[in-house]
């Protein structure tokens, strides 16, 4: 029923999230704060959602984790109720924005 449905919407939304073709060159994910943190907080529990399920170095989560710091750092090292971050990914990696503003 329903059920199996939900189960394979979100198979399929998964696998196309980590396949990168001229079908589908970037997925982007949008993360609104709906309580306020501090950017260390946010980085590291982002991190420990990705890294079991990353297959490439631990650099690339450490410097992941390195641009939300930065990118909250700009915001006065508080991410407050409503703060938009996005993490656009493709096959050269994973770019972070904060609020509209690019950290890399």
């Amino acid at each position: 029923g329903s059920l199996k449905k939900g189960k394979d919407a979100q198979s399929t939304l998964r696998d196309s999230s980590r396949t990168f073709n001229s079908f589908t060159p970037k997925t982007s994910f949008v993360l609104e704060m709906t309580f306020k943190a501090d950017g260390k907080t946010i980085a590291e529990a982002i991190a420990d959602g990705v890294k079991p399920r990353h297959s490439g170095s631990s650099a690339a989560v450490t410097e992941l984790e390195n641009l939300i710091v930065e990118g909250v750092k700009s915001k006065g090292g508080q991410a407050t109720k409503g703060t938009i971050f996005r993490f656009d990914c493709d096959a050269e990696g994973v770019s972070v924005s904060v609020d509209g503003n690019m950290q890399g």
